[in-house]
């Protein structure tokens, strides 16, 4: 677990030094449905047991509005988690998810080395996507804010965002951003759970991703 730069956030209150924010507020009132998503009629239900965010546990399945990539950053849509399940190992290997709040500095320089990871990690099956807790005026993030993100690190993969952890809060205790989580997409579980900045993501993805494919 990396111990370097990183900064406290706490459920209903997050700080930087000794600077507490807002407690959590509701997701907006006009924010889309955000059912957890229905398997298609041919394919496996996601797992329902053990759902949290502790290594051994399985990522639970929630849909989170936000956008597909910066390409797209103007098109809201729903991230569906459980679009990541992947339990015959066709499409992904490895799925990593950073959750980051915008004020954090941490957050915003692992943005900038997750998006230039991106060729690598089509090339080795690693899906990833990075869920906002919090927006750059601690408050929110509202869609524009998650936009703004996209756009400003040129991220090719999914921005989601979770205002104040409302629905992440009863499986994942978010202490410390930025929080990475590995998951393997065939079951789902979480494999590593890293606070702070990790220096080389490439190495720490490939770590895990040969746990997964033997490799």
């Amino acid at each position: 677990m990396y111990r370097r730069g990183l900064l406290p956030l706490f459920l209903l209150f997050a700080a930087c030094g000794d600077t507490a924010i807002h407690p959590y507020m509701e997701q907006d009132a006009d924010a889309p449905d955000l059912t957890p998503k229905a398997p298609e009629a041919d394919a496996l239900a996601y797992p329902t047991d053990n759902w949290g965010g502790k290594v051994g546990q399985r990522f639970p399945n929630l849909s989170f509005e936000g956008v597909r990539s910066a390409a797209t950053a103007d098109v809201p849509t729903v991230i569906n988690v459980a679009d990541y399940f992947d339990p015959t190992g066709a499409r992904i290997d490895l799925l990593h998810v950073v959750i980051v709040a915008m004020w954090c500095p941490h957050c915003d320089k692992q943005a900038t080395a997750m998006a230039g990871l991106s060729a690598w990690q089509t090339e080795h099956r690693v899906a990833s996507f990075e869920l906002a807790v919090d927006g750059p005026n601690r408050t929110g993030p509202s869609m524009a804010e998650v936009t703004t993100w996209a756009v400003k690190h040129d991220l090719p993969t999914p921005v989601a965002r979770d205002p104040q952890s409302v629905q992440i809060k009863p499986y994942l205790t978010v202490s410390y951003i930025p929080l990475h989580l590995l998951v393997d997409p065939r079951t789902m579980i979480i494999l590593d759970a890293t606070t702070g900045e990790v220096p080389d993501l490439k190495a720490y993805e490939a770590k895990f991703l040969a746990q997964v494919t033997g490799g």
